[in-house]
């Protein structure tokens, strides 16, 4: 029978290791329970002790903070005994006729005094929303229609009403809704059909289309006729992307199509094509009304029965009762209705509710 013959020097190694060994477990053991132990000891105390010796070691007094929480002395003096047992400390000690803080306790002070006052902002009532005080950046996605019929003028009065208020606007893309999702801006401006059930919606404005061309267009002296409209040479917007809008499915409905020649994303740079060439455009009512005098545009409805132009605002549920998000939607609102009534004249809504009617 074969035997192994183990040298002194391995032996020794090997003992090393199981000690080594050993001291990692002990070791790990110690650091769960001291874990363990912390944990539970943190989990089980009564959050209403701090503000307990946060007084405590104001007044240095048991009866004076008594006095001050609203409590019995009793109640004061148990606090504190349950405070000692928890520290493992006086605390307080009697110093001739008055209480002085141990060194533990002028340690843990300024620990005291700051989480008072974090817990203290946590449930403090919030400060009523005063727009005039107000300091805040608000992230806006949206077309230049929205941006020039609504956020210009809404600016413009903020330098009144809301001067520490910034808008940030940022051009409307199908990514929008996953920003606002995410938390990277903080409403989007668009057509309903953009914006998915997860998100809060309201109405911002609805108004009719206007077909846009140069003053000396040729058919600019005459009422435009549905053949006309469907020959011309069209700038289609869409800042969304894509390739149809609303009145391409109403044209559809007739199995009619217009003569698409150009495609933008900006109502703004549709209106510069069409003032320098015989492009029309679709626009709505508001944003060609804005720029026709400047830019020498005629004005004209459609002549086919479209849907009028709704827009929305759209915002995360996180943010629905939010005082400064619920502030600048209702100037939003407000300001959208005032401008489209100034903008847009009364027969050409009055078409417009004609042509949307069942």
């Amino acid at each position: 029978m074969q035997r192994c013959l183990r040298s002194p020097a391995s032996e020794l190694q090997s003992s090393r290791d199981q000690c080594i060994t050993a001291n990692k477990c002990s070791n790990i053991c110690y650091s769960r329970c001291e874990y363990m132990k912390t944990n539970r000891s943190v989990s089980s105390v009564d959050l209403n002790l701090l503000r307990v010796l946060h007084q405590l070691l104001t007044d240095k007094s048991v009866s004076q903070a008594a006095n001050v929480l609203g409590v019995t002395q009793a109640a004061t003096s148990n606090a504190l005994r349950r405070l000692r047992q928890h520290f493992g400390d006086e605390l307080l000690v009697r110093s001739g006729r008055r209480m002085v803080p141990t060194k533990r306790a002028e340690q843990l002070r300024p620990l005291v005094m700051e989480a008072t006052a974090i817990s203290e902002r946590v449930f403090a009532v919030p400060v009523p929303f005063v727009a005039t005080e107000a300091r805040a950046q608000v992230r806006v996605s949206t077309s230049d229609h929205v941006d020039s019929v609504v956020l210009e003028p809404l600016t413009r009065s903020f330098a009144k009403t809301a001067p520490g208020i910034e808008l940030v606007v940022e051009s409307f893309s199908r990514a929008a809704p996953e920003r606002l999702r995410n938390g990277e801006i903080d409403l989007v401006i668009a057509p309903r059909t953009n914006l998915s059930g997860e998100f809060r919606v309201a109405r911002l404005l609805e108004e009719p289309y206007a077909v846009v061309m140069r003053c000396g267009h040729p058919h600019a002296a005459r009422k435009l006729t549905l053949e006309e409209y469907t020959c011309m040479d069209h700038v289609l917007v869409a800042p969304g992307g894509g390739t149809r809008a609303s009145v391409d499915t109403a044209l559809a409905t007739l199995g009619l199509r217009r003569s698409v020649k150009r495609f933008s994303a900006a109502f703004s740079y549709a209106l510069l094509l069409v003032a320098d060439s015989d492009f029309v455009a679709t626009v709505p009512w508001s944003f060609a009304q804005r720029y026709a005098a400047c830019l020498r545009l005629k004005l004209m409805p459609l002549p086919i029965a479209v849907p009028p132009v709704r827009i929305d605002i759209g915002w995360a549920k996180r943010t629905d009762r939010d005082p400064l998000n619920t502030w600048l939607r209702q100037q939003l609102i407000a300001t959208a209705r005032r401008e489209v009534s100034r903008l847009v004249p009364a027969s050409a809504r009055r078409t417009d509710a004609e042509s949307s009617s069942p």
